[in-house]
C-alpha cells in the first residue's frame, strides 16, 4: 500500500469537518483518515478508495456509516461522525488490552479531541498530528527556526518542513495508534505496579501495588517519561519554569514542571472512576 502524495504534508489547521462540496475536487488528509478508516471496517473498497478526495462514492460510503450508526445520514464527516468512529476503534481496543475503563477516553479527548485528523504545530522543533498525537516531520527541511503566526506555521516553514508519507500515514491510522496506546499504556501500569525488575529489585516504591498511582504515573509516561520515571521512584520534579506551557495555561496558575505533571494527567485520567 502506497499513502498517496498528499500525505507528505500537512495542513496549517485542523480541519473539524469533510464533505463533498468542500474537498471532491481539492484533497485533504483528513478525508484520506475518514477513507482509510472506513477502508479498515469494509476492505472490499479497496485501499485506493483512500485518495483524499471526497467524491460522490466516498459520500455514499459515509452516508451508509452514519445509518448504521444511528447518526444523521447527512454524508458530512464532522465531529460527530469522527467521534463515532474513533469510539469504535477505543471499544475494540478495550476489548483487548486490560485498561482502565474511562482512561483511553480522557487521552483522546485532551490529545486529539475525537477528531480523526488534528495538527499540532504549537510545539517547536515538530508537529503532532492524529487521534492520538503522533510527532511526524523531518526537521532537516527546516533548518530555519520553527516559526508560527498565531498559533499556525507560517507560510515559510511549511514550505521547508519535509514530511515521510509512510510516518503520516501511521499516525492517521486511528484503529492502530489507539490500540498501540492501550497497549503501552497497560505495560507502564504493570511495571509500576509491580514495583520491581526482573531481579525483584524494588525500582519503583512510589507506585508498587497502588492502582491509583499506578495508571497516573503510567499516563505521565505516555507524555513525559523522564517525570513518570522520577516521581514512580519517589523523587520530585525541578522547582522550575516550564518553557512549553502556553500562555493560555499560564493564566491559570500552571508554570513549572510539577504543574505541568499535575495538569497532564487529571486531563487524561479526568473519565477514571477511582
Amino acid at each position: 500500500m502506497t499513502p498517496p502524495a498528499i500525505l507528505y504534508s500537512l495542513p496549517a489547521r485542523t480541519e473539524y469537518s469533510y464533505s463533498r462540496e468542500k474537498y471532491e475536487k481539492v484533497p485533504h488528509q483528513g478525508v484520506w483518515a475518514i477513507q482509510f478508516t472506513l477502508y479498515q471496517l469494509n476492505p472490499s473498497l479497496g485501499f485506493s478508495f483512500a485518495d483524499g478526495y471526497f467524491g460522490a462514492n466516498t459520500e455514499t460510503i459515509v452516508k451508509r456509516y452514519q445509518a448504521n450508526r444511528g447518526l444523521i445520514a447527512d454524508g458530512i464527516a464532522g465531529p460527530a461522525t469522527q467521534k463515532r468512529i474513533i469510539i469504535g476503534w477505543k471499544n475494540s481496543a478495550e476489548e483487548s488490552v486490560n485498561v482502565k475503563e474511562g482512561l483511553l477516553d480522557g487521552f483522546l479527548e485532551a490529545e486529539g479531541g475525537w477528531l480523526l485528523a488534528p495538527v499540532n504545530w504549537s510545539v517547536p522543533g515538530g508537529v503532532d498530528v492524529g487521534a492520538v498525537q503522533n510527532r511526524v516531520y523531518d526537521i532537516s527541511g527546516a533548518q530555519g527556526g520553527w516559526t508560527l503566526s498565531g498559533g499556525v506555521p507560517t507560510d515559510d516553514l511549511l514550505a521547508r518542513v519535509v514530511f515521510d508519507a509512510n510516518k503520516v500515514a501511521e499516525a492517521l491510522d486511528s484503529k492502530n495508534t489507539i490500540l498501540k496506546l492501550g497497549t503501552d499504556l497497560r505495560s507502564r501500569y504493570n511495571a509500576y505496579f509491580k514495583g520491581t525488575n526482573s531481579t525483584g529489585k524494588l525500582i519503583y516504591p512510589y507506585t508498587k501495588g497502588n492502582e491509583r498511582r499506578s495508571w497516573e504515573q503510567g499516563s505521565l509516561y505516555h507524555n513525559w517519561p523522564y517525570a513518570a520515571d522520577l516521581q514512580a521512584k519517589g523523587g520530585t520534579l525541578p522547582d522550575k519554569d516550564a518553557p512549553w506551557v502556553p500562555q493560555s495555561l499560564r493564566n491559570q496558575g500552571i508554570t513549572t514542571y510539577q504543574d505541568w505533571a499535575d495538569y497532564y494527567v487529571s486531563k487524561v485520567t479526568k473519565y477514571v472512576q477511582w
